[in-house]
């Protein structure tokens, strides 16, 4: 991903336009004429030997240093504090996480996602001399839900209700951006966040409830503004 910003600028939307000229001397200038980086995950994750793989597979390993930082905390503080600078920057990231909601990203395109492409990453992950012949954009995970089996007959109606929710990546990014802007400790105090997710996403939750659950909870949201 790189900042929008960035990408109109350069008219950015795959990964093959990473090197352009002017893209590749724009990142290098920040350095001092240094080599452009890539900005990657940490060591110990796996992600971090993957992105070496599909970066040597996309030939980009010939233009980009790739950058594994200490921690996860150094890792979004360096992207963060690009976007906080209006400073350029190639990298990746995991969603949902509140820095992908905080500032404006551009996902670059890759090839889409097969079984075959991703089955050789593994291969030259193990074997760090081996290029794959390909390479293609991560998996996009499923979430999955689960619940013990005797609540569908002990309480339909909730059984019913988490078969129904999907809370949505974005709308978890921005609330996770609403959050950390506004100094909510989501971990210790979730009343807030979840107040602001239900105000500003009202097209999502009121396809989980029932009709009459819908005006109840919207007539609770509109006492809280009152409130305030």
């Amino acid at each position: 991903m790189i900042p929008s910003r960035f990408a109109q600028k350069h008219d950015i939307e795959r990964i093959a336009d990473m090197t352009k000229p002017a893209v590749l001397a724009e990142l290098a200038a920040i350095l001092g004429s240094g080599t452009p980086q890539f900005h990657s995950c940490i060591a110990n994750w796996s992600c971090a030997a993957v992105n070496d793989a599909k970066l040597k597979a996309y030939g980009l390993n010939a233009s980009y240093h790739l950058v594994t930082p200490e921690s996860a905390e150094v890792a979004e503080e360096t992207l963060a504090l690009a976007q906080k600078g209006r400073q350029p920057i190639f990298g990746y990231w995991w969603s949902p996480i509140s820095l992908m909601g905080r500032f404006d990203w551009t996902i670059l395109k890759e090839p889409e996602y097969t079984v075959r492409c991703w089955n050789e990453i593994p291969q030259s992950v193990e074997s760090p001399g081996l290029t794959p012949s390909e390479a293609c954009a991560y998996e996009t995970i499923p979430v999955h839900k689960g619940i013990n089996s005797g609540l569908r007959d002990e309480l339909p109606e909730v059984a019913n209700f988490l078969e129904l929710i999907d809370v949505g990546n974005h709308p978890v990014t921005v609330t996770a951006a609403w959050a950390v802007e506004n100094g909510i400790e989501v971990e210790t105090n979730p009343a807030p966040a979840a107040e602001y997710y239900l105000k500003t996403f009202t097209l999502k939750w009121p396809k989980w409830v029932s009709a009459d659950a819908a005006k109840r909870l919207e007539a609770s949201l509109a006492l809280s503004d009152v409130d305030a």
